[in-house]
């Protein structure tokens, strides 16, 4: 293909993403008030841009029957953030009586939180009469209830003219919200306890559990686990864990629902070990009994009762937790929390390996203990741990111990420690076996990378020329951008970043190219070498190695490849970008947002605006990625509002606006929320910070507060660690 022809083909498609797919002709709103007035016929016989556009139009008329039914006939990926209020507003009423052919879920697709709080409050004014399922309607909202709307939900709940209903609102408030947050905790209790017909007692005398939580358990006691919704075991557990001071007359209903927990799945263990720990504040011989009857149990139940009686300054309980801490790091957990003196000797001689293999293992069994003493909400051990090591830390002994201590708890992460463990790691040269195995030292590295990143490149180095650990050495570097050469790259397997393809000399750069773009014009190349080639010449040019693979692999006419190819070959990317854009359409869009061209953001706004392709909230988050200030805005309004099926559909670096550490804060509030807009939550803060979270099965505490832990630890400060691919605790 000539130069001539390359270029006519690029003004195409240039003005094809400029002008959209198919060129529209203006109508007016009261053209499209007439249509949808006229029924489905009329509006069958548009093509699909025009119909869409009609019912958009339509959408802004001042008769609401005519934008209802203009709503109804729109799914939920035509809208945009301000349409997608608009019709969950409209189609509430009809949604409940079923008329006007509204599909459910489409309308639960764009509902927001924001409407969730407005059809809330007006309850009372909800359309009722055969056919109107409102108990059923509960389920329907729960994507869009979060903690705020507790009272609004407990108002329902206390309505004596309507029980069924109220006990929907109930128990959907139960079973959506209440796993991830403790907030109306007392508010909550009351109404539950009414519901299963108990009166609410009035006061305490001042000691002993929270009255409304002993009434709970005796509830559940007296009435099975059924007694309470699905979702109250873990909000019970959480508030028996927070509770100080229970007293003998709280005993009783400890014991009935321990014994219970053991063997309910509704209620489960971790309300048992509550109930065992709760009953440590019970100074009384017939509490000591209890606990010591439990501690033959070889579980968590039996390490939960010696830590309790340990608690109670019982030496043999400490002795006997002390020995099952030995090779149980929630025993060691424990018994940190409980008899720090007795940790703290067992941590010394942990602490005090005696070759490679017993560090290997210490540094297991200390990466344990960070993550048990978080998943069973105890305080950390971070204190006790670095004055164990400090022996190291001074000699500089044992470098790969002393790094899974600074990457396991962000308190100990200092650069002195950095450096220590370096020095350390130069001082015992390299492993004599095989290095530890990437997955389990990838933190560890990462720690290093974030303080003392020059001295770890010039380790890596230096390992990288050993038979033994030259692949981990040359994958870290290569992460990094470090260390690398063409020839390096080639050997690589692929599993190269895109700083290390930038970071090559001049000359080493040109010697690359020349290899990639033989293999890119070969004439019987492999799949696999041509894939490569076609990869790394994209990278080279300035796309991200996501959009590069999507360039290589989205299928292409014959034509459009040989102009790839050419604007691969002379270092014209952008211009392969353009010409592979329809067929991207059909593959991939991730990343175009970055690509900083005005033919891409043309083409990324043609897609924004042509709703009938569905298309609109992906390219919004292109566009927001590339740093577009409407569609940051139109994106924020989304995650304000708690759209959950378009956040659900946007991965974590767009929600958080480019893994800003500022956006933290929302993401957190967020898993307050309920369980289907956690998922989002989650997925977002492992994006930032690479936090995998309990399942809360798992967990003694809510994912907000584990999350606001691990950020407090921090101090709030994180760097970006290329080797982790997210933010580590800055030093």
């Amino acid at each position: 293909m000539t130069p001539r022809t390359l270029t006519l083909h690029l003004v195409l498609v240039a003005a094809f993403c400029s002008a959209g797919l198919k060129a529209q002709e203006t109508t007016s709103l009261a053209q499209a008030v007439r249509l949808v007035q006229d029924g489905e016929e009329s509006l069958a016989a548009l093509d699909e841009a025009k119909r869409v556009e009609v019912l958009l139009l339509a959408l802004k008329a001042a008769d609401d029957s005519v934008a209802r039914q203009a709503a109804a006939r729109l799914h939920y990926l035509h809208l945009d953030a301000a349409q997608c209020e608009r019709v969950a507003t409209l189609l509430f009423p009809a949604v409940l009586s079923g008329e006007g052919g509204v599909d459910m879920e489409q309308w639960r697709s764009l509902l927001g939180s924001v409407e969730a709080g407005a059809i809330l409050r007006a309850w009372k004014e909800w359309p009722r009469g055969a056919g109107i399922d409102l108990v059923g309607f509960f389920g329907i909202l729960h994507r869009a209830i979060r903690a705020e709307h507790i009272p609004l939900l407990l108002e329902i709940a206390k309505d004596k003219a309507d029980p069924d209903m109220a006990e929907a609102a109930l128990r959907e408030m139960c079973a959506a919200v209440l796993p991830h947050t403790d907030r109306q905790r007392t508010a909550i209790a009351r109404v539950l306890l009414i519901h299963a017909g108990v009166m609410p007692p009035a006061g305490g005398n001042g000691s002993g559990l929270d009255p409304l939580l002993r009434a709970l358990l005796e509830l559940v006691h007296n009435k099975g686990p059924d007694s309470l919704p699905r979702g109250c075991a873990g909000w019970l557990c959480r508030w028996l864990l927070e509770s100080e001071g229970a007293s003998l007359a709280d005993l009783a209903a400890l014991q009935h629902v321990a014994a219970m927990a053991q063997v309910e799945p509704k209620l489960g263990l971790m309300l048992a070990l509550a109930c065992v720990r709760a009953a440590a504040g019970i100074k009384e011989a017939k509490a000591s009994a209890w606990l010591e009857s439990l501690v033959a149990n070889e579980g968590l139940l039996g390490t939960q009762a010696l830590a309790s009686l340990a608690q109670r300054g019982d030496s043999g309980a400490s002795t006997a937790l002390m020995r099952r801490a030995t090779d149980d790091a929630g025993a060691l957990a424990w018994l940190c929390a409980a008899t720090p003196d007795a940790a703290r000797q067992l941590l010394a001689r942990i602490a005090s390996p005696a070759d490679a293999t017993q560090a290997k293992a210490a540094a297991q069994q200390l990466a344990a203990l960070a993550e048990a003493c978080e998943d069973l909400s105890l305080p950390s051990a971070a204190a006790l741990v670095a004055t164990a090591v400090a022996p190291l830390f001074a000699a500089q002994r044992h470098g790969a111990l002393l790094a899974r201590v600074g990457s396991a708890f962000p308190e100990c992460a200092t650069r002195p420690l950095a450096l220590a463990a370096i020095a350390a790691l130069l001082r015992e040269g390299a492993p004599r076996e095989d290095p530890l195995d990437f997955a389990e030292s990838t933190a560890d590295f990462a720690f290093l990378e974030c303080r003392v990143r020059d001295e770890l490149v010039a380790l890596l180095r230096g390992w990288s020329q050993l038979p033994k650990c030259k692949a981990m050495a040359v994958r870290m570097l290569v992460r990094m951008g470090e260390g690398t050469s063409a020839e390096v790259l080639l050997a690589s397997n692929d599993d190269v970043s895109e700083a290390a393809l930038r970071s090559l000399s001049a000359d080493e750069t040109i010697e690359l190219r020349t290899n990639l773009i033989a293999s890119l014009n070969a004439e019987f190349a492999g799949s696999e070498a041509l894939g490569r080639a076609m990869r790394w010449l994209a990278v080279l040019g300035g796309v991200t190695n996501r959009l590069a693979s999507a360039m290589a692999d989205c299928e292409r006419s014959e034509e459009t490849d040989v102009l790839v190819r050419g604007a691969l070959a002379e270092g014209r990317v952008v211009d392969a970008v353009v010409a592979l854009l329809p067929h991207l359409r059909a593959a991939s869009l991730a990343d175009l947002g970055l690509v900083q061209d005005a033919r891409v953001q043309n083409f990324l706004c043609g897609l924004r605006d042509q709703r009938e392709t569905k298309f609109h909230a992906i390219a919004v988050g292109e566009l927001a990625r590339g740093g577009d200030v409407a569609a940051q805005a139109e994106l924020r309004s989304v995650i304000l509002a708690g759209r959950y099926r378009w956040l659900d559909n946007e991965e974590g670096f767009v929600l958080s606006l480019g893994l800003d550490v500022r956006e933290a804060a929302w993401w957190m509030q967020e898993l307050e929320s309920n369980c289907c807009r956690t998922v989002v939550a989650r997925r977002v803060l492992k994006d930032l910070f690479g936090w995998d979270l309990p399942a809360l099965a798992e967990c003694v505490t809510t994912d907000a507060a584990l999350v606001r832990r691990r950020f407090a630890a921090a101090s709030g400060r994180f760097s970006w660690s290329a080797i982790a691919g997210h933010l580590l605790p800055a030093p």
